[in-house]
């Protein structure tokens, strides 16, 4: 385990927000602007990397609500459209509804529909559109 992770709480927290974006260790990515010292050795400025771990927090912080606020409105935008056809779409169900019921047609097994076609052929053939023949009766 790394035990610059669990220094302190200040950098759990940071550790823990930047693995929710997958980033598991900033402290990899170092800013080095130029060397000090004798030996020119890298300066680390610390005040620099914060800035930018803050900066990118809110960039982060910001994305995330403008999504947020992104899908919030398409799925108000797609009730107001149910809303809007609403009457529509329950007429419509209820033709469906209706055609259903008022239908000439018969739902019976193979050897049964047969009859079924023979009826209606001799209905068409004879032309008599005085006598309403259901058959099978369904209920």
């Amino acid at each position: 385990m790394n035990q610059i992770s669990v220094y302190s709480i200040f950098f759990t927290v940071r550790n823990l927000y930047w693995g929710v974006y997958g980033y598991l260790d900033p402290n990899t990515y170092y800013i080095v602007t130029g060397n000090a010292g004798p030996d020119q050795a890298p300066t680390r400025h610390y005040i620099t990397s914060f800035a930018t771990e803050l900066i990118i927090t809110l960039y982060h912080g910001i994305i995330v609500i403008t999504l947020l606020n992104l899908m919030v409105s398409l799925l108000v935008k797609k009730a107001d459209e149910v809303l809007e056809n609403e009457e529509s779409e329950f007429k419509y169900t209820r033709v469906v509804i209706y055609s259903e019921f008022i239908d000439w047609s018969s739902s019976v097994p193979p050897p049964f529909n047969l009859l079924y076609i023979a009826k209606e052929m001799l209905r068409k053939i004879c032309c008599d559109t005085s006598v309403v023949l259901s058959w099978p009766v369904i209920w």
